[in-house]
């Protein structure tokens, strides 16, 4: 044999050699496979079935579009040329399919020789196989590319119908979007990505109509971002017939946080204006001899900031009342606005009310809510991230929650309000009293100058003629109130003179010295309606003496001309007989005035809003007026007598105080009731009557009794309780008692009311039988309710729990109350009283109850633990280590003294330390204030050093004494934030 077909005999044997070993590994692996297929086989059963699943999908589909509606030729072409892939698709899958099933090893008998035999027509049909497949990959690639193309067209159909619906949709959502989508820009630079994408959640549920128009449908995409377009609108899930609900919920809650209680009294309680005064304001033609610049001219020009400045009691605050009434201020201001919508808001400092009434913040809310009230589609526009966060709360149906504002954030609300400019609309506001303004008035005068330069803003604004506010406003319209009421004065006189019979006959016989008497009243008052008021009153009583003209004219000339020497000369009228009872009159109400917002001085947490006294009422006043009422007097008392003795009450108070105080009615009611308030007749009566010299000189006609203003309210509210059920029938607690700052109940507030006065008393030490007395009476009161029932297992006037395991329940008589709120003399009086064994039980538990408690933040509702209390209740047997409610006495000062600012901890609680480590408390006790950290006694006293050494030096001698290996501790452990208090724990050595 040639070499050469040695050769080609030895490829074929080594070409057979290499197919038979292919055969006998494929039939091996048939052999193998429990379906009887080669995997790779399987692998492209397995992807053709699911295309041919999805083929029969897209048919349906395509049917359905035929019967859908009508469609134009080109559509229609289309449609049939994409039907006609799909059936060529599902043919080859078919052909394909079928081939596999016929390459399968069938049943097991001879599967050796089948499995053989199929690997042979496995490799005879390999090219085959691959023809088939590559015919149906052509018609997947042609799908592909008509389903992409035909979803493109889709989108572009999408974002074309959207733009155009957000070009006609209202104006409202449009700057919702718009508003949102500027502060997103700003977030993303300054908050994190999950803050940045919950934000983003509102613009993307807001509307499903708007949200397309962050996407712009001219623009260039591939076709991953055109499937990402189509994954975002199936995430909108806001449907537009729920919108609008939303949006109102959200506004509702944002505007329902401005709101306070009292917020609109002071304007409420304000005079209003004599008929027919002050008429001049809106007299756009009016002229004076003295300059000032018109008021109508200015409600209709582009000046932006209006002064009217007056002396103490000139009438300001009735005139500012008068204007914002009017309705021609409205008209005159629409002309300033013209097509724009107007709103007005006020608000009117009042530097005797409460803490909201005469401050900033309380000035902004009540701005805020005015506005955002009448016109709530601001709020979305000027609180984007507010209104956001409400919105999506809304949306997932979870409860919203709406923290506190803060002062920057009002006036940051404020500032964006007035110069926010998406929404044109005329902003009137008035503000009355600025310097009523308890804080810095500077701050006030530049937040209302920043409004002269915005066009949609006008501002009245109305003070006393302090240097401040005349430097402040200079350039400003002006006019001096005092200057310009002449005439009204002379009305008012001609008016109350007039409705006077006996004057009106001295008229029929002396009308020329009738006519002098009231023209000397106008001269002498010198613009100042108070003034006035006050002598008209005095002259009135002198004509129900049947005085004649001339005797009006000596009484006219005896009058000051200046209000504070009026106010003298009025006190000096006041009967000899009645000078004690004006006086006690006088310290009640002050004392009042000063504990409804600081009952326990000073040293409260900032971060806390204080509730004192209830504002003092006709009742209360009555029964702490009343010496011969004592509580068995009171429970024979009917309603019907109650109502007589106020309406006596009250006229006592007029005629015996020289008009300086008066009753005020409520909810606009004419008639005086229980629910009237008693206050100055105006805040200059109480700036002279609280002055040193003169104060001083009204204590003296009390002096030398036992009268104590603090006892006396503590009678009265104790009377109170015990009238309770006669009060409550007539709707008392309802409409007086219950504030709407704190949800307690009606006893509550009277119970703490009267324990503040106590707590007052106390601190005297004197009158301490006659206080024990009425604290009884209060006891006796409430133990007619059976009170430990009443209260159940939980005093909500403490927040303080009820432990089962304790010796003794929380508060089970008004005892526990008594050590609540620091009562020493009441204590140690009871408590001696007590069987010999009871007091150590007794006392253990008091002390417990003495200090402030793990289950609630220390707040301002509350006196400090003293040591005189705490004194008291070693005494009697108390153990500082003794455990109540897992924490003991001991432990709970020292987690005091961690959590509470270093400004907020007085000489009292660290003297309370000292003595609890003097009778035994544990030295060793340390406080957690992480989950690897703690504080030794040693370290925690150590932070007083600098301000208390004094205490401080021999509490760390006492310690080192009993546990001197603590003050080898160098390296004290890391300070902790005052604000994370869960992780507060204490450990005893």
């Amino acid at each position: 044999m040639d070499p050469l077909s040695a050769l080609s005999v030895v490829g074929t044997i080594v070409q057979f050699v290499d197919f038979g070993s292919k055969l006998l590994n494929s039939g091996y692996g048939l052999y193998k496979s429990s379906k009887g297929a080669s995997a790779a086989n399987l692998e492209l059963e397995c992807i053709t079935a699911d295309l041919q699943s999805v083929l029969s999908k897209l048919k349906n589909s395509a049917s359905a579009a035929e019967l859908s509606g009508p469609v134009t030729e080109e559509e229609h072409k289309s449609q049939l040329s994409f039907k006609e892939v799909c059936e060529g698709a599902a043919f080859v899958a078919n052909e394909l399919l079928e081939r596999l099933e016929t390459l399968k090893v069938k049943g097991k008998k001879f599967k050796k020789f089948q499995s053989l035999h199929k690997a042979l027509q496995n490799l005879w049909s390999k090219e085959e196989v691959a023809g088939i497949s590559n015919r149906l990959e052509a018609f997947k690639t042609a799908m592909n590319t008509r389903i992409l193309l035909s979803l493109r067209e889709k989108i572009d159909a999408h974002s074309l119908s959207v733009s155009a619906l957000v070009e006609h949709m209202d104006n409202r959502s449009q700057m919702i979007i718009s508003t949102i989508v500027e502060e997103i820009s700003v977030k993303a630079s300054q908050h994190q990505e999950e803050q940045l994408a919950k934000f983003m959640l509102v613009p993307v549920q807001l509307l499903r109509r708007i949200d397309s128009s962050s996407y712009s449908h001219s623009a260039p995409s591939s076709l991953e971002d055109d499937k990402n377009l189509v994954s975002a609108f199936e995430m909108l899930s806001v449907l537009p017939s729920k919108e609008l609900a939303l949006r109102r919920r959200a506004e509702e809650v944002i505007i329902q946080s401005f709101r306070y209680d009292k917020m609109t009294h002071r304007y409420e309680d304000v005079l209003e204006a004599y008929q027919k005064t002050f008429e001049w304001i809106f007299d756009d033609d009016a002229r004076s001899q003295v300059p000032w610049d018109n008021f109508a001219t200015w409600l209709k020009d582009d000046q932006a900031v209006y002064w009217i400045s007056g002396k103490a009691g000139s009438g300001k605050s009735t005139l500012m009342k008068h204007i914002f009434d009017d309705n021609r201020t409205r008209v005159f201001l629409e002309r300033w606005a013209q097509d724009k919508p107007l709103c007005q808001a006020s608000f009117f400092f009042w530097n005797s009310g409460s803490q909201e009434q005469r401050s900033q913040t309380g000035c902004l809310k009540a701005l805020l809510f005015q506005i955002f009230n009448q016109y709530p589609d601001l709020i979305s526009l000027t609180l984007p991230k507010r209104w956001a966060d409400l919105y999506s709360t809304f949306v997932h149906h979870t409860s919203p929650s709406t923290p506190p504002w803060t002062l920057r954030e009002l006036l940051a609300t404020f500032r964006a309000l007035v110069r926010q400019q998406k929404i044109p609309i005329g902003i009137f506001i008035m503000i009355d009293g600025l310097d009523e303004f308890d804080g810095d008035h500077e701050e006030l005068v530049d937040l209302f100058k920043e409004t002269t330069t915005l066009k949609n803003v006008k501002t009245c604004l109305s003070s006393r003629p302090w240097v401040l506010f005349r430097d402040g406003f200079s350039g400003c319209a002006s006019l001096r109130l005092q200057d310009l009421t002449y005439n009204d004065i002379s009305l008012f006189v001609d008016g109350r003179f007039g409705s006077n019979a006996s004057f009106r006959k001295l008229v029929l016989h002396e009308a020329e010295s009738a006519a002098t008497l009231v023209n000397d009243i106008v001269l002498k008052a010198d613009g100042v309606f108070l003034w006035v008021r006050l002598v008209v009153k005095s002259l009135l009583d002198g004509l129900r003496n049947h005085d004649d003209v001339a005797t009006l004219q000596e009484r006219l000339a005896l009058i000051p001309r200046e209000l504070n020497d009026l106010y003298t000369h009025l006190l000096g009228l006041i009967d000899p007989v009645y000078l004690r009872w004006s006086s006690r009159a006088f310290q009640i109400l002050r004392l009042s005035r000063e504990l409804e917002h600081n009952p326990f001085g000073p040293r409260r947490n900032a971060r806390t809003t204080a509730v004192g006294v209830l504002p003092l009422t006709l009742d209360a006043f009555y029964f702490a007026m009343n010496e011969e009422c004592c509580f068995d007097d009171s429970q024979h008392l009917t309603w019907s007598l109650l109502k007589e003795r106020y309406r006596d009450t009250e006229i006592h108070l007029t005629a015996r105080c020289a008009g300086l105080l008066e009753v005020t009615q409520t909810n606009g009611s004419s008639q005086v009731s229980r629910r009237s308030s008693v206050d100055y007749f105006h805040r200059s009566a109480r700036d002279y009557l609280e002055k040193g010299p003169i104060w001083l000189n009204i204590l003296q006609h009390t002096a030398q009794t036992n009268f104590s203003p603090s006892l006396s309210m503590l009678k009265a509210y104790t009377n109170m309780l015990w009238m309770e059920p006669i009060l409550n029938n007539v709707d008392y607690f309802r409409n007086v008692i219950h504030d709407t700052r704190n949800s307690r109940l009606p006893d509550e507030r009277l119970i703490s009311t009267a324990f503040i006065y106590a707590y007052h008393s106390d601190k005297l030490n004197v009158f301490s039988n006659t206080q024990a007395a009425w604290l009884d009476a209060m006891d006796q009161s409430l133990g007619r309710r059976k009170f430990e029932q009443y209260w159940g297992n939980e005093l909500p006037l403490c927040n303080v729990p009820r432990n089962a395991a304790d010796e003794i329940p929380i508060f089970d008589s008004i005892l526990c109350l008594a050590v609540v709120y620091q009562l020493t003399w009441y204590v140690q009086h009871k408590l001696a009283l007590q069987p010999p064994r009871t007091p150590t039980t007794r006392a253990r538990h008091l002390l417990r109850l003495s200090m402030p408690f793990r289950e609630y933040e220390w707040c301002a509702d509350l006196p400090h633990p003293t040591p005189k209390m705490t004194a008291i209740l070693l005494r009697h047997g108390a153990k500082p280590n003794a455990r109540y409610s897992r924490l003991t006495a001991w432990e709970n000062v020292l987690r005091l003294l961690h959590i509470l600012p270093k400004s907020q901890i007085c000489w009292d609680i660290l003297r309370v330390a000292e003595l609890l480590l003097l009778s035994g408390a544990d030295p060793r006790a340390s406080l957690k204030t992480g989950s690897v950290t703690s504080k030794s006694t040693w370290e925690i006293f150590g932070e007083f050093k600098d301000d208390y050494p004094e205490l401080v030096n021999p509490i760390q001698a006492e310690i080192a004494r009993l546990a001197p290996e603590l003050v080898l501790i160098t390296d004290p452990s890391p300070e902790v934030d005052d604000q994370d208090m869960s992780g507060s724990e204490i450990v005893s050595g």
